[in-house]
């Protein structure tokens, strides 16, 4: 019913499985020794190092939310007794051995909670560490995975990491278009004029940030035509107008003035939120 109420899918969760006993880091991408350390999260003072890494990772990708130390808390108590920690400089990750044997050979599966990485040295690091795991066989994930995540071209062979669903995750409503639009930065340097209902919204933005004029008339023609829902999923970033317009959900003035709005809301990687609510 969110759509009925003006919000729209801005961002998408990937639930993912990897046959481990297939794939692993191929040689170039194996990182140095020493680089990740299991860390134990019932130390308070632990979870707040891996409270800041997330904070800090949080805010270079479109569409994550901050934790709070409570919400790791409640983590750490629900994932229960047998959950592993991982940190590195620049990234943690936290899963769940599940032991399953087949007639007394070992086919553990591993529920991968978080794999978080600001670098793409401690995103190596740490998937290397979570497929040298012994024993084990699939390794399910229900959110840790973007949809535009490397991890496929860093594996010996990649068909062994399987998309298993793609299901809608962050819905977006502006409740202030101005700000909001405002708040953001662009891809290109440009002049785009949006119709969003009965609002038109004159965005002159660039990489640098924005400034934003609402207008009730204005004399040039709308670029893009849409309604809150459609200004929602496009906002971070990860859906494109011209899928809307294709959809009959938008409008534009012409071809060319919905090639510039493409490129204009782009963003240089995929909106991804990695924690439930």
């Amino acid at each position: 019913i969110y759509q009925r109420f003006g919000y729209g899918i801005a961002s998408q969760r990937r639930i993912i499985e990897i046959d481990r006993r297939r794939t692993g880091l191929a040689d170039e991408y194996v990182p140095e020794h020493g680089t990740v350390r299991f860390v134990d999260a019932n130390d308070d003072e632990v979870l707040a190092r891996i409270d800041r890494v997330f904070d800090r990772v949080r805010r270079s990708r479109n569409g994550e939310i901050a934790r709070s130390m409570d919400l790791f808390r409640v983590a750490r108590v629900g994932r229960g007794t047998g959950t592993r920690w991982l940190l590195h400089d620049d990234g943690f990750a936290s899963w769940k051995v599940n032991a399953k044997w087949h007639d007394g050979h070992p086919a553990h599966e591993v529920e991968l909670y978080d794999l978080v990485a600001d670098t793409a040295q401690a995103h190596a690091a740490l998937w290397h560490t979570v497929l040298s795991l012994d024993l084990v066989g699939p390794i399910r994930s229900l959110g840790a995975v973007a949809v535009d995540d490397a991890l496929p071209w860093l594996l010996t062979d990649p068909r062994a990491l399987r998309t298993t669903d793609l299901n809608d995750m962050m819905w977006v409503r502006l409740g202030d278009p101005a700000r909001a639009l405002a708040g953001r930065c662009y891809a290109t340097d440009d002049r785009v004029v949006l119709d969003v209902g009965d609002e038109r919204f004159v965005i002159d933005g660039s990489p640098d940030g924005a400034s934003v004029r609402r207008r009730r008339q204005s004399r040039r023609r709308p670029d893009l035509t849409l309604d809150p829902s459609g200004l929602g999923a496009v906002f971070l970033g990860g859906v494109r107008p011209s899928t809307l317009v294709r959809a009959r959900r938008a409008s534009a003035d012409s071809e060319a003035s919905l090639r510039r709005a493409d490129l204009f809301f782009s963003a240089d990687r995929a909106p991804h939120c990695s924690t439930g609510f």
